[in-house]
């Protein structure tokens, strides 16, 4: 239903010390890295199963409602790799644990029912290359990802696609982004994923679609003490509807962090 772009590796900025002008200088404490431990997920998409407790947002003067959907907890190993992922629903929950060898990460999903009924399990493995990213793509060397089998031509910038041609099956798809060059993109808990793009996403949207109409989202963040994001507001447009109608739907994701 819509494009992933979730969430990537934070970049740290490195800190330079002059040494050699003092005897006496204290060595520098570790910079720390801080990684996602919690999701909250809230919309006011229809679904097929009961929405979670309600909250009233404010979004451009209107008064909306989104309900919870689920929360995604993580769990990371000694080195800051996802070791476990819990997700709990109002329809049922689910979890991944993650184990790691030199050449590959292996995944066991296992989904259960409202009624804690056992619906599936499903192993899996992604391949690793050397540097431990997803071995069936390229990337920089901030992590970023780059250009995917499917995008027949991409214009990027500073780590950032700014234009994607992709094949949509019946007609070519053309992609644009904006972004906000002043913050980094989020960390992505699945590391070996790497990141989509260097810094936080704005805007998306599509041309030519044949499925669905083209579509248009917009991004809005919140933002803690410590300049993390907190909070993030997705606005979904569909072109197609007529002029003039708002937001066709609302996600919001909340965010925990925990530093080391």
């Amino acid at each position: 239903m819509r494009f992933l772009f979730l969430a990537c590796l934070m970049a740290i900025v490195p800190m330079v010390f002059l040494e050699g002008c003092y005897t006496n200088i204290p060595a520098a404490s570790p910079v720390p890295v801080c990684l996602i431990v919690k999701e909250i997920h809230k919309s006011n998409a229809y679904t097929s199963v009961p929405k979670g407790e309600k909250e009233q947002v404010m979004i451009d003067g209107k008064n909306v409602a989104v309900y919870f959907d689920d929360s995604v907890m993580y769990r990371y190993d000694g080195q800051r790799r996802i070791s476990n992922q819990f997700r709990t629903g109002v329809g049922g929950h689910s979890t991944s644990e993650f184990t790691y060898s030199a050449s590959k990460v292996s995944v066991v999903f296992t989904s259960y029912n409202a009624n804690n009924l056992l619906i599936q399990v499903y192993p899996y493995s992604v391949a690793l290359n050397e540097r431990g990213y997803d071995a069936r793509y390229t990337y920089d060397e901030e992590g970023i990802q780059g250009r995917l089998s499917y995008v027949l031509s991409e214009k990027r910038e500073n780590g950032n696609p700014l234009q994607q041609v992709i094949d949509g099956g019946f007609r070519l798809t053309t992609l644009n982004y904006t972004y906000d060059l002043t913050h980094f993109s989020l960390p992505n808990p699945r590391q070996y994923e790497g990141r989509m793009s260097r810094n936080l996403l704005l805007i998306s949207s599509s041309s030519g679609t044949s499925c669905c109409g083209p579509w248009h989202y917009e991004y809005r963040y919140q933002f803690d003490v410590q300049g993390r994001v907190s909070r993030r507001i997705c606005l979904e447009w569909r072109v197609e509807l007529p002029d003039g109608l708002p937001f066709q739907t609302v996600y919001i994701t909340d965010y925990e962090y925990e530093c080391v």
